[in-house]
């Protein structure tokens, strides 16, 4: 599934829709520095973080994230970016099986700088408390400029709480997971999830309020 998205310097502050709650956030007082596809050296990196969410929401239907993009001269960049959300039953130092289906969004035209994105999930994925959410990022075309995502060892989730482990993997040789170490600490992922009431829940509240009026009726 593959969706061309729109991006802009700054995020643009949304509305949530009624129901949505942030459930877990790491997104501000991002560092500069990241771990970055190196230049012509990888076809693919995939990043991603283990974070544990707030609230009882846990249909995930929207993702921000921070990018770090360096073209050192080479023009703008293209690269197709895969989100996955992943159980965390996986070997010691790598996330696991995939929940839902992995949504691919295509950047096109991305020039070198910091880069905030909104990553919309059309249909949402039901997740745990405690999970993995990472990104794939493969090159498009012949540019090879560096691009990765922000962290921060230091900054704390403002909604929810994080482990602080940072997987990834190099896929040229088949690929590996590890856990990534910044500045002698493991570091958090700049992340942002939205997430919506499971419609289990949204039926339990609907007949709930038709009960009462029925009641207010019967009065």
């Amino acid at each position: 599934m593959k969706r061309s998205i729109l991006i802009a310097l700054a995020v643009a502050t949304v509305p949530l829709a009624h129901g949505q709650q942030i459930v877990y956030q790491n997104i501000t007082g991002m560092t500069i520095a990241s771990y970055r596809m190196a230049s012509g050296s990888n076809s693919s990196l995939e990043f991603g973080d283990e974070v544990s969410l707030a609230g009882t929401l846990r249909q995930i239907s929207q993702v921000k994230t921070i990018m770090q993009v360096q073209a050192t001269g080479l023009g703008t960049y293209d690269f197709d970016m895969t989100m996955r959300f992943r159980q965390l039953d996986g070997p010691a130092g790598a996330p696991g099986t995939v929940l839902g289906t992995p949504i691919t969004y295509q950047i096109r035209a991305l020039a070198e700088g910091a880069w905030n994105f909104t990553l919309p999930v059309a249909t949402p994925v039901t997740v745990p408390n405690s999970l993995a959410v990472t990104f794939q990022l493969a090159r498009v075309g012949g540019n090879t400029g560096g691009v990765g995502f922000q962290f921060n060892a230091a900054n704390p989730p403002a909604v929810g709480n994080s482990d602080p482990t940072f997987f990834w993997r190099e896929n040229t040789a088949g690929g590996t997971w590890g856990k990534y170490n910044f500045s002698g600490t493991n570091a958090n992922l700049a992340l942002e999830l939205t997430a919506v009431p499971e419609p289990a829940s949204m039926l339990a509240l609907g007949l709930g309020a038709a009960a009462m009026l029925r009641r207010r009726r019967k009065a």
